[in-house]
């Protein structure tokens, strides 16, 4: 039962137990999806913007990106895992705290990524 811990298991678990707890709009899908979104998507598409490969590849890139995270989540949380994690983390208090603060910690990675690829000429301002 015990097995490693990892980081997208407690963010998805911790979106769950608070739609069960709390009543949230959110679930753990989507808050694994806002955390891809804010931290993943910033460098990748500044990537492919800046790789000159024309604008079908960018748009499809763009669309797998996006895409990405629907599919880790259905592919990662079936219902045997689905349970085994929600019964691993069903003790844990302060869920929402900790879910706060690894959402604050993904917009400060943020915050710095994009002000790294200003600095390095990735990102222009006209």
């Amino acid at each position: 039962m015990e097995g490693r811990r990892w980081l997208c298991d407690y963010i998805w678990a911790a979106g769950e137990l608070l739609k069960k707890r709390e009543g949230s709009p959110c679930d753990g899908k989507l808050f694994v999806q806002l955390i891809w979104y804010i931290v993943g998507i910033l460098p990748l598409l500044v990537f492919i913007g800046t790789a000159g490969c024309g604008w079908i590849v960018n748009i499809s890139a763009t669309i797998l990106f996006l895409a990405l995270p629907f599919i880790f989540c259905a592919m990662r949380y079936k219902e045997s895992r689905r349970n085994e994690i929600l019964s691993r983390y069903a003790k844990e208090k302060h869920v929402g705290r900790r879910l706060f603060l690894i959402m604050l910690a993904a917009l400060a990675i943020a915050v710095l990524e994009a002000l790294l690829f200003y600095s390095l000429g990735f990102i222009t301002i006209k």
